[in-house]
């Protein structure tokens, strides 16, 4: 870069559960800003949670950002804020949205749809939602492609004892909860770690701890569903390759082309093939390893958010 440009990233700083205090950093604390940085951005963040129009447009005023770098939650500032930043200050203004595809439709001022208009770059990691931002954009506005990754800065490989043979790790809701029930049923040695599950650890894990999961588990299963059971790649599927360990994730057709299947990472299309699967790979070092290690060889080269960033940022 000719000069050391400047991201504003506006988005959730902390997440809240329960009594609402906070618990822990969001994932766009934990990968995006250190990415930008590494990358040799000057990086700021906006909080969300100060949930004021005035304060945002005094840190615009003061730190005079290239770029404002948006993950859109709902209306904490006026998106009328945001377009006159954009041409008194000649900012540039992009939106990331991982989950538009099912918040695109939802009865709410900042759906997906009603919010895109205001960006000059439209971020979505569904391909399927290309043409639904093309529809509503401005022509100028670019729309992209990409897709999750992991920081290898936190998300990595360490040495510990391999204790757990089996274990979902994350924050469970309703559907979670009811799908990991019935596995139980079947599978009592399946563990859960992380918030809101109705059995065993139900406590919320912290970044270090979600790392340390990974690595002491053998398989690592991931659930591939949003609310509402609807098929999608998910951060987990990155994540845990990034570590070196095994994963074992919901069969979306959509991951093939990051990783190969059944050589890097291992799939399952239903409970049954999710048992029978898990047992094979705990009783089987050798195959699992090999799996665990391509997946991690695959991860770090092509899955980093530097890499992803890097792409993104050339493009635009």
């Amino acid at each position: 870069m000719a000069k050391k440009e400047k991201i504003l990233g506006i988005w959730l700083d902390n997440m809240h559960l329960g009594d609402g205090a906070p618990v822990g950093k969001t994932y766009e604390t934990v990968h995006y800003g250190p990415t930008f940085k590494k990358l040799g951005y000057q990086f700021e963040l906006y909080p969300l949670e100060k949930n004021s129009d005035a304060l945002l447009l005094k840190q615009v005023e003061e730190f005079r950002p290239d770029y404002i770098f948006m993950v859109a939650y709902k209306d904490h500032f006026q998106m009328e804020t945001l377009k006159y930043i954009a041409e008194k200050y000649g900012t540039k203004t992009i939106l990331w949205n991982g989950d538009d595809e099912h918040q695109w439709n939802i009865k709410d001022p900042w759906a997906g749809k009603k919010i895109a208009p205001y960006f000059d770059v439209c971020i979505t990691t569904f391909r399927s939602m290309l043409p639904k931002y093309r529809k509503v954009v401005k022509k100028r506005t670019k729309v992209l492609e990409t897709m999750w990754g992991a920081n290898n800065l936190v998300f990595k490989p360490i040495k510990c004892k391999k204790d757990v043979d089996v274990s979902i790790c994350g924050l469970a809701n309703m559907d979670r909860n009811i799908w990991y029930n019935l596995v139980k049923e079947k599978f009592p040695e399946f563990q859960a770690f992380g918030y809101g599950w109705t059995q065993e650890h139900n406590k919320y894990l912290t970044l270090s701890q979600y790392v340390k999961t990974f690595n002491r588990t053998k398989v690592n299963v991931n659930y591939g569903f949003t609310e509402g059971n609807k098929l999608q790649i998910k951060g987990r599927d990155f994540e845990v390759p990034m570590t070196g360990s095994f994963l074992l994730t919901t069969y979306n057709k959509n991951l093939a082309p990051y990783f190969k299947f059944g050589k890097e990472i291992e799939t399952y299309k239903d409970t049954d093939e999710l048992i029978k699967k898990a047992r094979y790979y705990v009783k089987h070092d050798t195959a699992r390893n090999k799996i665990a290690k391509a997946g991690y060889q695959r991860a770090i080269k092509d899955h980093t958010y530097t890499k992803r960033f890097k792409d993104i940022f050339t493009k635009i």
